[in-house]
């Protein structure tokens, strides 16, 4: 298109003509109109967030998911510079559903999630995360993601659990005892229900290691 512009063949329109032209051919359903206009208003100027936004919903909606999953890495990444997390984290989220086998994006998700307060969702993502990485033979990184929901999680848990699944896949039991047992002195002895998993998983790895129930834990409440 801007080559056309240049030479004479086709008028060049105002930012804000091309803004308006892209909303029409996205209200029409056109997505390879909506896709080049949204493209040139990008190149003019990268920061239009609304335009990079249209231009990797187009593509995504015209079944250009590799396309669609880079547009939407690049929005989460601005976005995330303005640190706007809860909208980095949908925008890393639509490239990771448009490109699963790129596990980057997810991991983009869990870090925005996590930042934006949403510690259950981040907790999720990061479970299929973690989950990837392990069924891709990539331990070392999956050791990371789980340290990574730890970090952003420190009184979850379950983001606790997951990296000391994760150390499990990387043959570092010793490492996943220390993180499961540190993450059970800091459970209130009113949360039965979460100390009995982790007491589980630790006799699982260590039965010397097990800690003793209380005698607080057995009255539970009616």
């Amino acid at each position: 298109l801007s080559r056309l512009i240049e030479a004479g063949t086709v008028r060049a329109f105002s930012p804000e003509e091309a803004t308006a032209e892209l909303s029409k051919a996205v209200a029409k359903g056109d997505l390879e109109r909506a896709i080049r206009i949204a493209r040139n208003l990008v190149y003019r100027d990268p920061e239009d967030l609304e335009a990079l936004t249209q231009l990797a919903g187009s593509l995504r909606a015209a079944g250009h998911l590799p396309e669609a999953a880079q547009e939407y890495a690049r929005l989460g990444a601005r976005l995330r510079t303005d640190e706007s997390w809860p909208s980095a984290a949908k925008a890393f989220g639509l490239a990771a559903e448009c490109a699963p086998e790129d596990r980057s994006h997810l991991r983009d998700q869990v870090d925005a999630l996590g930042r934006a307060g949403r510690t259950v969702e981040a907790v999720t993502q990061a479970r299929r995360l973690v989950e990837g990485l392990l069924a891709d033979g990539r331990t070392p990184e999956a050791v990371e993601a789980g340290r990574l929901i730890a970090m952003l999680a420190p009184r979850d848990p379950n983001a606790h659990v997951l990296l000391a699944e994760a150390l499990i896949g990387s043959r570092k039991k010793e490492d996943a005892l220390g993180v499961l047992l540190a993450a059970r002195a800091q459970v209130p002895v009113t949360e039965v229900d979460t100390l009995e998993d982790l007491d589980g998983r630790i006799l699982r790895l260590d039965p010397t290691r097990a800690p003793k129930p209380s005698t607080q834990r057995k009255e539970r409440v009616s």
